[in-house]
């Protein structure tokens, strides 16, 4: 869903963060455990840095962003 039709749908407001995680595969597990659904962006992230998002279906109505920290 694009931003413009993210915000006509559900109004102004925050629709995404973003936090920094030295263990990504124990922030899977958690997801994994806890049935949130995600998208592991991985092999798209730059330098090399694992990415993932939530679907914000699965965290009421906000997207999550993890990225592995260096």
């Amino acid at each position: 869903m694009t931003l413009r039709k993210f915000i006509d749908k559900r109004g102004e407001g925050v629709y995404r963060i973003a936090f920094g995680s030295d263990d990504i595969d124990g922030v899977l597990s958690h997801f994994n455990e806890n049935a949130v659904q995600y998208v592991d962006m991985s092999s798209q992230a730059a330098l090399g840095s694992r990415v993932v998002f939530t679907h914000p279906k699965s965290t009421h109505g906000l997207m999550i962003e993890v990225v592995e920290g260096r």
